[in-house]
């Protein structure tokens, strides 16, 4: 096997730079100035440099506003009286946060025209003059470095970012999640949305203000307006609905005139509450949901003449921006310079039939992307249109992904997202953030695989990821062997394989990834029935196990075999074999008489999350099949359950059964989905959800019985695209209820086979019918 070459590689940047020296056995050799009218940013960023060449070298420099007390000076400056000094870097960073790094005799500047720039110089200049890496978001233990008493600065020159928006949604964005994302020098995190928390200021981040979802929480409340002008709210089914009774709010009444003059005078409540800020965001909410009154439905006469109907894709978003272009032209009016910002997202993903005024900064939000796939890939084609469409209505866009939202399965997602950015900066689009896992979270919870166990999977990919979009033209897996080599030193070659492996197979395997997909189903397309993979990862592990050297990445080591170790050995969902049946069998809600006594008879679900049993009443599934048809009878014994149902909810106190079946592609309900394509069907106490409705054909029978509710079904084979002659098909069951935690909540729970994945076919069971 060809070995990997790893340190001389990683530090041979750093030796062909000049280097400035900075201490010497552990004594500090120069100081660091910074003059008394330095902004707060610079101030810290003087801190930091002596915090860590500290750690690094044992050495205090001092932070002085004058020089003169040691030999040697690091000028940490954004002054234009210093910055005139050098004339050509002065005018490349204008407008941007870079930097440049010069030394003149025994001075070595670390220049800016902004603060931040700052910022960024003194943690690109450490990690370019020493081994240490901000692997996660934890100061004490999760930082790396080799101590260095004699420790030299190099002169990195001009470096400026290529993309001008660099940020992470991690979390509420507490000290050490802030303070990590800005030693990888990005300018955006979670305060940044809000724009009210110091540490925007003392950081010199990017500042917008108001939040997300916002048009409730921010704007036209409930609490001021629903009792005397419910109108400005939206009207569905016939009721002017409480945002309070949605589990996500609602939109408004985006015609109401009366609304609109509300919506301005808030708005300029907000700029009066927000003055410094210079970015507003008006967000839609969290749902689809639509007004459905007659202004709201009616056609829309667009400036060209043509007309718009409520059956246009288009419509609602179109709908929407007539909304904010007036909100915007009042902006405009009563509070020039300030800028807008809004979601392209869920209805208005699509772009509207009308120009978005250039004051309001669009956030493309492709939440439907397949993350296995950059987005110029066919598979995203989807995306793809929609986001291209969104580059001829306005070049003020967001590229605001969810390449952070992960459980605990390692993903290998920076190389998408290096293309991704590539694509971007190539039509214009400068700016980027996406959500992250919270760090600060207890992980106590395995199960549910979020925050720090995610973290332990994914550090190499996030901090890849962050560090890109300095430069999204970097070699990616030269980058992911700079993070293994700082933090694992010699067992760095063993984890390299170790994570080259997974991406191999995860790549090859057909389930589509989202911000959503189970780590069980990402682990499974790696590990499932594949021992000879199971094996050679264990090897690498073990290898990697017998090299690693500290405490603390012997600890990161161990905490990424735990995901390892909890899913090799999972999903081996067993086979299911249908008796088969002569003609139709009866409705009969208890199944108890033939030829149901010699179905296929289930009654152990597993919870989805933690594979224990389910537990709180009895479930009864059966299948037959009389070699064209398959036959479903299922039975809920829950005295009450239907009268529960509440219809003003479209998701609420229900239970349901889906099926699942492996079909053809022309079949598939999601093509997207690959070879493997998934189709389900979802009925309840005799109410069908749209949502989950299958396009599958079938007949169906529901019932209302004393002690709960019976279902029968019959499904055609050959609707399946499958021949019944082959005699095997493959599918999956759950059963999904709601937990009563809220009568506004979605019916949440699943149960169904011990180790399933329900929506991901690679998991489905072979079904052999005798």
């Amino acid at each position: 096997m060809k070995k990997l070459v790893f340190l001389p590689l990683l530090l041979a940047a750093c030796v062909t730079l000049s280097a400035f020296p900075v201490t010497e056995g552990g004594r500090p050799l120069a100081e660091i100035v910074v003059g008394s009218d330095a902004p707060v940013p610079v101030a810290n960023a003087a801190k930091e440099l002596q915090l860590w060449v500290g750690k690094i070298s044992g050495a205090q420099l001092p932070i002085v506003e004058v020089g003169g007390g040691l030999s040697k000076q690091i000028i940490l400056s954004c002054s234009p009286a210093i910055l005139a000094q050098f004339p050509a870097d002065a005018t490349a960073l204008q407008g941007n946060d870079g930097f440049a790094v010069r030394q003149k005799g025994n001075q070595l500047y670390i220049l800016g025209t902004r603060p931040h720039g700052i910022v960024n110089a003194v943690f690109r200049v450490l990690f370019k003059s020493s081994d240490i890496i901000w692997a996660f978001p934890d100061e004490e233990n999760g930082t790396f470095f080799t101590p260095n008493p004699n420790l030299s600065l190099a002169v990195v020159g001009l470096d400026i970012p290529k993309m001008t928006q660099r940020g992470w949604q991690l979390g509420a964005a507490k000290p050490n999640e802030f303070m990590w994302t800005v030693r990888q020098a990005n300018n955006w995190t979670s305060h940044s949305a809000s724009g009210v928390n110091p540490l925007n200021d003392e950081w010199d981040m990017i500042k917008e203000c108001l939040g997300g979802h916002n048009l409730n929480s921010v704007f036209i409340s409930e609490k001021k307006y629903y009792a005397t002008r419910p109108d400005f709210f939206p009207l569905i089914n016939g009721e002017r609905v409480k945002p309070s009774s949605k589990t996500h709010r609602t939109q408004l009444c985006f015609t109401n005139r009366d609304m609109i003059a509300a919506f301005k005078q808030e708005f300029d409540a907000q700029v009066v509450r927000h003055p410094t800020a210079s970015i507003y965001r008006v967000m839609i909410e969290d749902n689809h949901d639509q007004c459905q009154c007659e202004a709201c439905q009616a056609d829309i006469t667009l400036p060209d003449g043509s007309v718009l109907t409520a059956k246009e894709p288009n419509f609602y978003s179109t709908r929407f921006f007539l909304f904010l272009n007036e909100i915007a032209e009042h902006t405009k009016a009563n509070h020039p310079g300030k800028d807008l910002l809004c979601f392209a997202y869920f209805f208005t993903e699509t772009p509207p039939a009308i120009k978005v005024d250039p004051i309001i900064r669009v956030q493309f939000c492709p939440i439907f992307k397949n993350s296995k796939y950059p987005i110029t890939a066919p598979q995203n084609q989807v995306t793809l249109d929609k986001f291209n469409a969104w580059l001829d209505n306005t070049k003020n866009l967001t590229w605001r992904e969810y390449y952070g939202l992960v459980f605990d399965f390692p993903r290998p997602v920076d190389a998408i997202a290096a293309a991704d950015f590539r694509y971007c900066l190539e039509h214009g689009v400068k700016r980027h953030f996406s959500e992250m896992e919270n760090y600060n979270v207890e992980r106590k919870q395995r199960t549910y695989g979020r925050g720090p166990v995610s973290w332990d999977c994914n550090a190499m990919y996030f901090w890849v990821m962050a560090n890109l979009q300095w430069d999204p033209y970097q070699d990616v897996k030269a980058m992911r062997r700079e993070f293994l080599n700082r933090v694992f030193k010699d067992a760095a070659p063993d984890l390299e394989q170790y994570f080259a492996l997974i991406e191999e197979k995860w790549l090859a395997g057909p389930t589509k990834s989202t911000w959503s997909t189970p780590a069980k189903a990402q682990w499974f397309e790696v590990t499932l029935n594949d021992k000879a993979t199971v094996d050679a990862l264990e090897g690498h592990l073990r290898q990697a196990e017998q090299k690693v050297r500290g405490p603390k990445a012997q600890d990161l080591l161990r905490r990424i075999r735990i995901s390892f170790d909890l899913y090799k050995n999972r999903g081996r969902v067993q086979t299911m074999t249908i008796p088969r049946c002569e003609g139709e069998p009866p409705f009969d809600p208890d199944f108890a008489a033939a030829p149901w006594t010699n179905a296929l008879t289930i009654t152990e679900f597993y919870l989805k999350d933690d594979n224990k049993p389910y537990t709180d009443h009895p479930l009864l599934l059966k299948y037959l099949h009389d070699g064209e048809n398959i036959y479903v009878g299922f039975k809920s014994t829950n005295p009450g359950i239907v009268k529960k149902i509440n219809p003003k909810y479209r998701h609420g106190q229900l239970e349901a059964l889906q099926l699942y079946f492996e079909v053809t592609p022309d079949k598939a309900a999601t093509p997207d989905q690959g070879p493997y394509n998934a189709t389900a069907i979802s009925l309840t106490g005799g109410l069908e959800i749209p949502n989950y409705t299958s396009p599958l054909p079938m007949t169906r029978k529901v019932k209302e019985t004393p002690d709960g509710w019976s279902l029968w079904v019959k499904i055609a084979i050959r609707d399946t695209g499958i021949d019944p002659a082959a005699k095997k098909i493959r599918g999956l069951y759950s059963f999904r209820f709601w937990t009563g935690k809220s009568e506004l909540q979605w019916y949440d729970g699943f149960a169904g086979p011990k180790d399933a994945i329900y929506h991901v076919p690679i998991c489905f069971a072979d079904i052999i019918l005798e």
